[in-house]
């Protein structure tokens, strides 16, 4: 019986552990292809961008490797990384997704 309970304990922790991992690398797996043109630098290393194409939706974008500047195009994979809330100039409220590049990720 002793032997059983054992065997049940260490199942539960086993899918308990695997299940915290899982959750883990999930957290900033959201990656996806932008192609963005930069309308308004925020500092030298953020800014934001419309992604170009039909869509023309308002995203930030970060950097620790490169310099931003209005009229900046970017292209490639970027993984999602926070949100960033703003005030326009009509005075709305307005949150946007934050992407990295991939290959600054470490």
């Amino acid at each position: 019986m002793k032997r059983l309970i054992s065997y049940a304990l260490i199942l539960i922790l086993a899918l308990l552990m695997s299940s915290c991992s899982i959750l883990k690398n999930n957290i900033n797996s959201e990656q996806t292809y932008l192609s963005v043109e930069i309308f308004q630098t925020l500092s030298r290393t953020e800014a934001l961008a419309h992604t170009t194409g039909w869509d023309f939706k308002v995203v930030k974008v970060v950097t620790s490797e490169d310099t931003y500047y209005d009229g900046k195009s970017l292209s490639g994979t970027f993984v999602l990384v926070d949100t960033y809330t703003y005030e326009t100039k009509d005075e709305r409220i307005k949150t946007v997704p934050v992407y990295r590049r991939k290959s600054e990720l470490r």
